[in-house]
């Protein structure tokens, strides 16, 4: 039923959020909104444990990207692109 679209253009990365078929939204945010980027666990299920990247921003929010990964140095790796896109204004224009 939830369903979360990264979109990473030039300068700018959009989240897309739907609910259901009817129930959605967008978020938009310019490389300067964001202070970093993070990796973390915030979910286990037996021995798995499950990874997510998350944003910082200037608007004391922090948004989750990407969640579900099964493997902590793909959270990882995600993070550092992020970061790096971020300083490179995502894509340079």
């Amino acid at each position: 039923l939830y369903s979360r679209r990264v979109e990473i253009t030039a300068g700018e990365l959009r989240i897309l959020n739907r609910i259901g078929p009817f129930y959605s939204w967008r978020e938009t945010f310019e490389p300067r909104h964001f202070t970093g980027f993070a990796h973390d666990s915030n979910m286990q299920s037996g021995n798995q444990f499950y990874y997510r990247v998350r944003g910082a921003t200037i608007f004391d929010q922090k948004k989750t990207l990407i969640d579900g990964i099964t493997e902590s140095v793909t959270a990882e790796t995600l993070a550092k692109r992020f970061e790096q896109g971020r300083k490179r204004d995502f894509i340079s224009r």
